[in-house]
C-alpha cells in the first residue's frame, strides 16, 4: 500500500475538504458511534457507544434520524 503525507494531501484538497473526509477500512463495528431520533409521537430517542450499523438503522427508525460516529463528541446527543 502506498502511503501518502499531508503535503501530498494538501495539493489534491484544501483544508475544508480534508475535514469532510470520513471513513476507513476496519471491517468490524468500533462501538464508538451513536445515534437519535424523534418518534412519532414525539418522544427522543438516543444511545451512544454503538456499532455504526446500529447507529444507521436506528437513526433511520423515527423522523429526524441522525448518527455520528468521528463527530458524536460535538453532538448534542452524544457529545459532552
Amino acid at each position: 500500500m502506498k502511503k501518502i503525507n499531508l503535503k501530498e494531501i494538501q495539493e489534491v484538497m484544501s483544508e475544508q475538504e480534508l475535514k469532510k473526509v470520513l471513513g476507513g477500512m476496519a471491517t468490524t463495528s468500533s462501538g464508538t458511534c451513536g445515534w437519535t431520533t424523534t418518534t412519532s409521537d414525539g418522544v427522543i430517542w438516543y444511545d451512544c457507544g454503538v456499532s455504526k450499523e446500529e447507529a444507521q438503522h436506528k437513526a433511520s427508525l423515527g423522523t429526524n434520524g441522525y448518527w455520528c460516529c468521528d463527530s458524536c463528541g460535538q453532538t448534542s446527543y452524544c457529545g459532552a
